[in-house]
């Protein structure tokens, strides 16, 4: 499994997290410094099941929405 980064940052409005798989293989997760720590939590599983499932490799964003909040 690749590594995971974690970093609180100032995002736009509405948007929790934000996920960037970068070109050594590691995916660099940012989560709104603005939201909830309980909010927060959700958005950093969130993510992680979008690397786990291998989201990144898809193309059908509405079935992978779809499957992640099965």
């Amino acid at each position: 499994m690749a590594d995971i980064y974690t970093y609180l940052v100032p995002l736009p409005p509405g948007v929790k997290e934000m996920v960037v798989y970068g070109p050594d293989d590691a995916y660099t997760i940012y989560l709104n410094d603005k939201i909830s720590s309980a909010a927060r939590l959700d958005a950093f599983h969130h993510a992680v099941r979008h690397i786990y499932n291998n989201d990144f490799e898809k193309t059908d964003v509405q079935e992978i929405e779809a499957a992640t909040h099965e």
